[in-house]
């Protein structure tokens, strides 16, 4: 009988370390670092996933799943995320880590740096305006009221959150081909027209290198649609945002 007894207590302490290893591992799994915080310039807030309270970022602080990032008027954070990318917010900026595949940007601007993934591990960023994929690329969103896309290198995915957008891109430049071999009052007639509009609505689309997407209000189109968007060419000023944030990345 009392060999019983012990045995039960044995068992049952060995339930209660189970247990324990358990609760550690779940713990442990759930404080894998997203991000570090490599460099501050001004104020910075982290609002922590399991608390109501935010407290003052520090350099060389870690940000975990459900962590969300704030920097402040004349500030500036640059992150280093797990595999190496990049990440600058400048002032006013939010950044929630929902978890390791995706982002939330909520307002202000940011600058992104991620390094080339596989697709079955690509990254989403999700803003108030369209859900970005991301492979391996260089962009800027800028979550203002008229939001912004801005995209130097690689190429990546737009998708709507509910309803289509109604897409406004230039006629593209290689019409031009079309037209060489045809008589030059055509040509001049081709030269007069060739900066319209094609308009098309998708659900999703593909941004690629040097050209930069606004957003404005619904209301702007011409049938019931997410937002009008409209492509444009990089502007000095948007390559002049490119090396700003490239010489914060760099030094």
């Amino acid at each position: 009988m009392k060999s019983i007894i012990i045995g039960v207590i044995l068992f049952a302490n060995l339930l209660a370390m189970s247990a324990d290893l358990s609760h550690e591992n779940t713990q442990l799994t759930q404080k894998v670092p997203f991000a570090l915080i490599s460099k501050i310039e001004g104020k910075a807030k982290v609002l922590p996933a399991d608390s109501i309270k935010k407290h003052q970022a520090v350099r060389g602080e870690y940000l975990f799943k459900g962590d969300k990032l704030i920097s402040y008027a004349d500030s500036m954070v640059l992150l280093e995320l797990a595999d190496s990318s990049k990440v600058v917010l400048n002032e006013n900026a939010e950044l929630t880590f929902v978890d390791r595949e995706r982002l939330r940007q909520g307002s202000g601007e940011i600058y992104y740096r991620i390094k080339k993934r596989v697709s079955s591990k690509g990254l989403k960023v999700e803003t108030p305006f369209s859900i970005i994929g991301i492979k391996g690329t260089e962009f800027i969103v800028n979550s203002a009221e008229r939001g912004e896309i801005a995209l130097n290198e690689g190429l990546i995915g737009i998708e709507a959150l509910h309803a289509e957008f109604e897409l406004h891109k230039k006629k593209v430049m290689s019409e031009y081909e079309a037209f060489k071999s045809k008589q030059i009052q055509e040509f001049e007639a081709y030269k007069a027209q060739r900066y319209d509009e094609v308009v098309s609505y998708v659900k999703t689309f593909e941004l690629e290198a040097s050209k930069s997407l606004h957003f404005d209000d619904a209301r702007d189109c011409e049938q019931a649609c997410e937002s009008k968007v409209s492509e444009f060419d990089f502007t000095a000023e948007t390559k002049k945002r490119f090396e700003h944030y490239q010489k914060i990345v760099e030094e």
